[in-house]
């Protein structure tokens, strides 16, 4: 999640999708810097989705290996959230 960190720093996705476990570990650090700056995520990863009362408990999570018209579905969501997030 380092350099995705420093990436943000000068710049800003509309949306981003994550797997949980980045080279230098969980991701989130990262996730803490996109909640900040407002920008619509999800996680993809094969590791199992957090409990509720996690930090990550309300992050939209898709398994892996997912379905390619759930995941395609998941990131048009993303899109569309963004673009409302922009509009506002």
């Amino acid at each position: 999640s380092g350099e995705a960190l420093a990436w943000l720093e000068t710049r800003s996705p509309s949306v981003a999708i994550l797997d949980y476990m980045l080279e230098d570990g969980p991701c989130t650090p990262l996730v803490s810097a996109l909640r900040a700056r407002r920008v619509p995520f999800l996680v993809y990863s094969g590791f199992p989705a957090p409990p509720a009362s996690s930090e990550l408990g309300e992050v939209r999570w898709i398994g892996k290996p997912a379905d390619r018209a759930a995941l395609l579905g998941a990131i048009a969501q993303l899109v569309s959230a963004s673009q409302d997030l922009q509009r506002v």
